[in-house]
């Protein structure tokens, strides 16, 4: 029968390592049951029917995903211009416009998705009141090296409102803390409808793959411990 005699320095090592492993894989397993909730609750949020935002209950950033409708006139500046693929994977802008209200709140609205080959000086855009339908959207903090937005040259690499909508603010205009996105014309440039909505639910592959890592550093630890047997064995045969 062979002897199972791991080090002590690697018995240690191991233990310290499925130590961390198990508390990873514990952390992402106790997070699906949360995740899959949020994900049922902004499926059935985004199945209800658009109301008037002034009906809504609560704040907005409460309403994330909610369809609504919003009126009032477009400010005459030039689109944002926000990089981001479409639901294709294809790079392009989306383009925002700030829409004010009768009482002087700006929104900005996604109006769609341009290549980024396209002119967008010939978009003809609406002119007096209107009244606009989308889901709300949060705003958006930048991930860890991602480019900085360019203001001056109006290029925007994430949609932080609180960088678009200083212009405005600093016009002594209040502005929403949400985004309005589109999600009508698919067939002509600005394309609607061209955010994804889905939510992933990876914490349990994340969850398999630490416990996974823990029974292959498992079989390694054994593995050595019974070759380490054998060597010691030989050695005391000899």
């Amino acid at each position: 029968m062979q002897k199972f005699r791991p080090s002590l320095a690697l018995s240690i090592c191991t233990l310290l390592g499925l130590a961390v492993l198990f508390s990873l894989g514990t952390w992402q397993a106790v997070k699906v049951g949360p995740k899959q909730a949020r994900i049922q609750k902004v499926n059935e949020r985004f199945s209800l029917p658009a109301i008037d935002v002034s009906d809504l209950r609560g704040a907005l950033i409460d309403n994330e995903f909610r369809h609504v409708k919003w009126s009032g006139e477009l400010v005459e500046v030039p689109p944002y211009r926000h990089f981001l693929t479409n639901k294709k994977g294809e790079a392009g802008y989306h383009l925002y416009k700030p829409l004010k209200d009768n009482t002087g709140k700006v929104l900005l609205v996604n109006y769609g998705w341009v290549p980024f080959e396209y002119d967008i000086t010939q978009l003809k855009w609406p002119t007096g009141p209107i009244s606009v339908r989308g889901y709300i959207r949060k705003s958006v903090t930048a991930l860890p090296f991602q480019p900085d937005n360019d203001a001056v040259n109006n290029f925007w690499y994430v949609a932080n409102l609180d960088e678009m909508c200083a212009p405005f603010v600093n016009n002594n205009l209040s502005c929403a803390d949400v985004r309005l996105i589109l999600n009508g014309d698919e067939t002509a440039f600005p394309l609607q409808g061209q955010m994804a909505i889905k939510l992933p639910n990876r914490h349990r592959e994340y969850a398999f793959t630490w416990f996974g890592i823990a029974a292959a550093l498992i079989a390694v630890f054994v593995g050595f411990g019974l070759q380490r047997g054998r060597e010691l064995a030989q050695e005391n045969n000899k």
